[in-house]
């Protein structure tokens, strides 16, 4: 379950959980807050947080579409070009804990984020390489890396008219929290990137090709911690979506025999 699933449990009454919000229901009492705090972390010793067990009594579903395109032809006699396409279009990404249950969330995550939902899954991503290749001695490819726009999930704002988004927060203050702005991390605009790569023909059996990865240095988006989960979202950002690494350059070289 995720960590909506197991706050609605303890405080969402319905059939099927009539004693929910009841302080001895078994739903609330497995929440396990820090005793000075109250707070869902602190010392795994004394603040389990929410009991997210594993079960096999939920569903995982999606459909969308893939489409692979390629294209050959040669403009001149010693100038040639190739352009290829590979997309996703996801229709849904849908996971639900309780399936028995008909009331349960049957929830997507598709385009959203949220601790309730894992990885990033833009609804719509695509990459794009042009290579032109000269005299069959040197290759130059552009590689096009496209990331829909992600906003957060729905069913994880802040219900509060006029509190703003649950992902707000303050970036550029100083150590005692003075100044900076306020951010609305709740969405990140769609995202753009670019691989430059060339080959170069030396002599019959060696070839050296270079790379620069993400070439104008684009930055990651801030998210803030409250984004996701640790698993994907390293505090500020998710770089198993996004570069974190920026701009970078590479060498190889190729022996053939």
């Amino acid at each position: 379950p995720t960590p909506g699933d197991v706050i609605a449990a303890c405080f969402g009454a319905d059939v099927f959980n009539p004693a929910a919000g009841s302080s001895t229901s078994a739903a609330c009492t497995g929440i396990d807050r820090d005793p000075i705090t109250a707070g869902l972390s602190g010392d795994p010793n004394t603040s389990l947080g929410l009991p997210q067990t594993l079960s096999n009594s939920g569903r995982l579903a999606t459909d969308g579409i893939d489409v692979s395109i390629n294209y050959r032809r040669d403009l001149t006699d010693d100038i040639g070009l190739s352009l290829s396409f590979n997309g996703n279009y996801t229709f849904k990404s849908t996971f639900n804990a309780f399936v028995a249950n008909p009331l349960s969330i049957d929830r997507d995550c598709t385009g959203f984020i949220s601790a309730n939902c894992t990885s990033i899954q833009p609804e719509f991503q695509w990459t794009q390489r042009t290579t032109l290749s000269l005299f069959d001695q040197v290759d130059v490819s552009l590689l096009w890396r496209h990331i829909d726009s992600i906003v957060q999930e729905p069913l994880d704002a802040d219900p509060v008219a006029g509190s703003g988004p649950f992902f707000s927060g303050t970036i550029g203050a100083n150590v005692l929290g003075v100044g900076g702005r306020t951010v609305n991390f709740g969405k990140i605009k769609a995202y753009d990137y670019f691989d430059l790569s060339s080959r170069f023909a030396i002599g019959d059996n060696v070839s050296l090709s270079i790379t620069v990865q993400n070439l104008f240095n684009k930055q990651p988006p801030l998210t803030g911690n409250n984004a996701g989960t640790t698993a994907f979202n390293s505090g500020n950002t998710f770089p198993s979506t996004y570069d974190a690494l920026g701009r970078r350059y590479g060498a190889s070289l190729k022996l053939t025999f």
